[in-house]
């Protein structure tokens, strides 16, 4: 995916595509889509508020010990 984003911005860089947009529908073909269903979408809202919560309490030292090698 990184080297696919660096690629459609190299292409509007070098001017073969003017926008992301323009980009975008030359280079991307969607295969398929996904719904979500309301029960898993509300269980998926669910978690993100908790681990929102989780990652404000922690004040960042989950990413303190990933420098000291942790």
């Amino acid at each position: 995916a990184a080297a696919a984003g660096a690629a459609i911005l190299a292409g509007i860089g070098s001017g073969t595509y003017a926008t992301i947009s323009e980009a975008l529908d030359a280079l991307v073909q969607v295969e398929r889509t996904y719904e979500p269903t309301p029960a898993r979408a509300e269980q998926a809202r669910e978690l993100l508020v908790r681990y929102e919560s989780l990652r404000k309490r922690d004040g960042g030292a989950d990413l303190r010990a990933d420098a000291r090698g942790e």
